[in-house]
């Protein structure tokens, strides 16, 4: 994990540490975390979560086991290397419809949030992702020009 990360990266892998830690038992020493292991915990965790997910899972204790070997000369290899990852999904992309944007914000706008309906508005107009426009700050915000300056995006 690096604190060099998104907020909500470094959220996300720290629930995945718990997960981790919890499946694969806390007090497990790591020299007793085998190919076996890794294979019976994806197992597991397919029945419960998406390809997806489980692959980050993965991706991030084969991170930190990698990390280790390099900084701290970890005798053990890498028992997430030795498995089969599930395959990725099929990306996706959805877009509303002219109909479900204009249901949308109807319905924003009907809200007792009364922030919510310009909210959407401006995610709609910009493409912004919600973290994104929930970080806007009005100096990044030029009327004038009708434009906006982000400095941290994807």
């Amino acid at each position: 994990m690096s604190a060099k990360k998104a907020a909500t990266t470094h959220d996300r892998e720290k629930r995945s540490i718990a997960r981790l830690a919890k499946g694969l038992g806390k007090d497990t020493p790591i020299s007793a975390i085998t190919p076996a292991v890794m294979a019976q915990y994806r197992d597991d965790r397919l029945e419960e979560i998406s390809a997806y997910s489980v692959r980050q899972e993965l991706a991030l204790l084969s991170d930190l086991f990698n990390i280790e070997k390099m900084e701290q000369e970890l005798p053990v290899e890498n028992p997430v290397k030795a498995i089969k990852r599930p395959p990725a999904p099929k990306g996706r992309k959805r877009f509303l419809s002219i109909k479900e944007g204009h249901r949308l914000i109807e319905e924003c706008a009907k809200s007792r949030n009364q922030k919510l309906h310009p909210f959407i508005l401006t995610l709609l107009q910009t493409g912004m992702r919600t973290d994104e426009a929930a970080k806007l700050r009005w100096k990044q915000v030029d009327l004038d020009n009708r434009s906006l300056s982000l400095q941290d995006t994807k």
